[in-house]
């Protein structure tokens, strides 16, 4: 391509004053395969850029669909553990207990009751913290898409 430059300039030495130039140029190249070439690769790293951000795009929605379908999973084992599982454990608790208290159970038993209720009730605690866990990244995917 061509190109055009203009330059102008004023300035003083010693006893002349105000000395004033103009300058003017056009530049036609020759050879023009060296700019054509690196036309081609800026269109080229364009298109890869454009790839990359349409793959990345995708990634992103896939990694979104399986949050909220971990989330949506996580939420029916915490309704359950809350409907079912947690009230079981307690009531294994206070049965075990008593039992104790009555001497109908050995300690070893009712260690091993115990201890089967505090695993249920762990596991609750696991599954709410996965929850929160992938709230947590899902969160992070809809800042990061707010920018």
């Amino acid at each position: 391509l061509p190109s055009i430059n203009a330059g102008i300039f004023y300035q003083s030495i010693g006893t002349y004053s105000n000395l004033f130039a103009v300058e003017a140029g056009i530049g036609i190249p020759i050879w023009n395969q060296h700019q054509k070439a690196e036309i081609q690769k800026k269109i080229i790293q364009s298109e890869n850029a454009l790839i990359r951000y349409n793959l990345s795009e995708q990634n992103s929605k896939y990694d979104i669909e399986n949050l909220i379908s971990s989330l949506d999973k996580s939420f029916i084992k915490i309704r359950y553990y809350q409907n079912y599982a947690i009230p079981e454990a307690n009531l294994i608790l206070s049965t075990s207990a008593a039992k104790y208290k009555l001497e109908e159970i050995a300690f070893d038993e009712y260690f091993l009751e115990v201890k089967k209720a505090l695993q249920i009730k762990l596991e609750y605690y696991e599954c709410i913290n996965d929850y929160n866990q992938t709230a947590l990244q899902l969160e992070h995917y809809s800042n990061w898409k707010a920018l």
